[in-house]
């Protein structure tokens, strides 16, 4: 069986793979119930930095928490498919390429909270 990918231009976006150990809780009010097929609206869950000399180290901020890890080589890139259907160009199911994914951003300490420093934050939060 042939399957079709369609590649539209010649420099895909690159992404990057973020590998946390656990899970990652986005609202405690928003269960699925463990079923595969919930819909999650997208939202900004946090920001990534990448620091060091050769942005090998990243700070991954949640909310009030941080997290440290570092980048890795993939020994494989990767593609991100996206499944297509029928339409007038391309008859039958074919395969779009959306990204590469060269590396991963590994995070294995647990979360440190983030705590305001002492001084005009902690002043505002008083009033």
């Amino acid at each position: 069986m042939h399957v079709p990918i369609l590649i539209q231009s010649k420099s895909l976006p690159e992404w990057s793979l973020l590998e946390l150990q656990g899970v990652l809780s986005l609202d405690s009010s928003v269960s699925d119930g463990g079923a595969s097929n919930a819909v999650v609206e997208p939202r900004l869950l946090g920001t990534l930095q990448r620091d060091g000399d050769d942005d090998q180290e990243c700070v991954l901020t949640l909310v009030q928490y941080e997290l440290h890890g570092a980048t890795e080589k993939l020994p494989t890139p990767l593609l991100v498919l996206r499944k297509r259907g029928p339409d007038e160009a391309h008859p039958g199911t074919w395969w779009e390429c959306v990204a590469l994914v060269r590396e991963k951003v590994v995070f294995v300490n647990r979360p440190r909270p983030r705590v305001p420093v002492m001084g005009k934050e902690l002043k505002r939060w008083r009033t």
